[in-house]
């Protein structure tokens, strides 16, 4: 029998309202990020006026930035 090896994470997507709140920053401030700074997080576009972020990559983007 063949074994499975993979883990179940609990990564969360998250709309921009949410992301702001985990960076600490506004809504627009986020938003401005998203478009400017090529490091920055990308969207996964839902539809089209639905964009969610991983929270994971959120908070490794925070992380990078603060040991920065």
């Amino acid at each position: 029998m063949a074994s499975n090896n993979f883990e179940i994470t609990s990564d969360r997507g998250l709309r921009p309202i949410e992301g702001a709140r985990i960076l600490g920053i506004g809504k627009s401030t986020f938003d401005r990020w998203a478009k400017t700074k090529s490091d920055f997080p990308r969207g996964i576009k839902l539809s089209a006026r639905v964009v969610i972020y991983m929270e994971s990559d959120l908070k490794a983007w925070l992380a990078k930035h603060n040991a920065a």
